[in-house]
């Protein structure tokens, strides 16, 4: 969306009085008591000076005279001397464009053509820029996305213009306010030095120097102002460090120990509030030995080990208030061993046995209320047998898969009702159905039987009634 800037604080008062879009004092003329003549807008026989709004559809032609309206419900005009000074979009209440133009300026739809329709932020600003001649001139801002109503969403950036080119300062923020990045603009060019803050107390991380838009010198530094790294003469060198080194990631401090220059020794995560979040062992550069994760509150959330960069042994999961949630068993990475799962209640929920990575064994899970659920027994990665269950405990299907001697595979297939009367009985060689296929009614009255042999019918369908009687 784009504003005008001088107007923004009117704009946000208005707000707070109520006046949803109404940003000036005169009240707006309704659409359909403006015309226009030769591109320019009347009020009867005079050139309008004010703001005119209303439906789209209650003027004719306003599509071709404003092409985003298409993508309006409804709009507001400003005008001076029947000249368009700003245009704003609505949909619904919410607003999806707004342009702002200064009165001299010929191609006021420079920036609309670009508009995605698409992207529809109601009730707040987005974007804010001025034109002049119909290139950007001034402040261009955008600012992060929030939802509900507010005229004061956070700035993300803000870049200055000078009749279309990039001029002056370039600053941006991160979301909790902190600045992220700031440097100069020079016609259009990188020129100076740029800063790249962490983002917490806007310590510096990077600096960078540049001569219209080539880097001449780079420096990047932890948290607690280590060299890390720098560029020179085209060269980039990388510190051996030993010691402590600070850094921060998504709002949160990490404090690693380094033996010349890779990470050995026990790497601390810390929440905001200065509570432990993550506790790591590494050696040359690798996770070695136990790993634990904490929930903010200083409850264990994950405990596991690693060994050389890979997962060993047991990692175990527990929920806020200290249930065990999962228990997996790792060798270099893969699951081996029994890995289990959890209701949030205790209850268990699944339990499959991998050998190597691959399923080998029975896959069980449960339904909440302890009833078995399913059951899959596997052959290293193959699966040999499958069960279900309906959740008062009686069986649902079965299907039993064997290989023969001569490399057949033959499939067992066999399904009951929920008061345990049979439903369905077949089997299938190599995919095909291969002897009687049997069907019944819940009541316990068979209604089809169909004879197959390598998937071909070889006699007739027979059907029953549920009172037996042969159809």
């Amino acid at each position: 969306m784009l504003y005008k800037s001088k107007t923004i604080m009117n704009k946000a008062l208005s707000g707070l009085l109520g006046i949803f879009i109404f940003f000036s004092c005169s009240k707006p003329v309704p659409l359909e008591q403006i015309s226009f003549k030769n591109g320019e807008c009347y009020l009867g026989e005079t050139k309008f000076t004010g703001t005119a709004s209303g439906r789209t559809s209650s003027i004719k032609n306003i599509f071709m005279l404003f092409p985003m309206s298409v993508f309006s419900d409804s709009i507001m005009l400003e005008f001076d001397d029947g000249t368009l000074t700003d245009l704003t979009g609505y949909i619904n209440g919410g607003k999806i464009l707004e342009i702002v133009s200064e009165k001299d300026n010929e191609d006021v739809f420079t920036e609309v053509r670009n508009y995605n329709p698409m992207k529809y932020f109601p009730d707040r600003k987005t974007y804010e820029a001025t034109l002049k001649n119909g290139r950007l001139h001034g402040k261009q801002i955008y600012y992060y996305p929030k939802n509900g109503f507010t005229f004061f969403d956070k700035v993300k950036s803000e870049q200055e213009f000078v009749e279309g080119v990039e001029d002056g300062s370039y600053t941006v923020w991160y979301e909790n306010g902190d600045k992220k990045a700031e440097g100069q603009y020079t016609k259009g060019y990188m020129h100076g030095t740029f800063y790249t803050y962490f983002d917490q107390d806007e310590v510096v991380q990077k600096k960078s120097i540049y001569n219209k838009n080539r880097l001449i010198e780079q420096y990047v530094y932890s948290f607690n102002n280590v060299l890390l790294s720098d560029y020179k003469d085209g060269k980039e060198t990388i510190y051996p460090v030993n010691g402590e080194v600070v850094t921060i990631r998504n709002g949160r401090k990490i404090i690693s120990m380094y033996k010349n220059g890779v990470k050995d020794g026990v790497e601390k995560e810390m929440y905001s509030n200065g509570e432990l979040c993550a506790e790591t062992y590494y050696k040359a550069n690798e996770k070695h030995g136990s790993h634990k994760v904490y929930y903010e509150s200083g409850e264990l959330n994950t405990e596991e080990t690693y060994a050389n960069g890979k997962l060993n042994g047991l990692s175990t999961k527990w929920n806020k208030g200290g249930q065990k949630s999962r228990e997996y068993n790792y060798v270099d990475d893969r699951y081996d061993g029994v890995i289990k799962e959890w209701y949030a209640d205790g209850k268990m929920w699944k339990e499959i046995a991998y050998t190597n990575g691959i399923k080998n064994g029975s896959e069980k899970s449960w339904y909440k209320n302890g009833q078995p659920a399913k059951e899959n027994v596997y052959a290293m990665g193959k699966i040999t047998k499958c069960m279900e269950w309906y959740d008062d405990g009686k069986k649902w299907k079965e299907s039993i898969e064997e290989t023969l001697e001569n490399g057949d595979v033959v499939l067992h297939y066999e399904s009951w009702y929920t008061n345990g009367n049979k439903a369905e009985k077949y089997q299938r060689y190599n995919g095909q159905k291969h002897g009687y296929y049997e069907k019944w009614y819940s009541n316990g009255q068979k209604s089809t039987e169909i004879p197959y042999e390598h998937g071909r019918r070889v006699g007739p369908e027979l059907n029953w009634s549920k009172s037996g009687e042969q159809l």
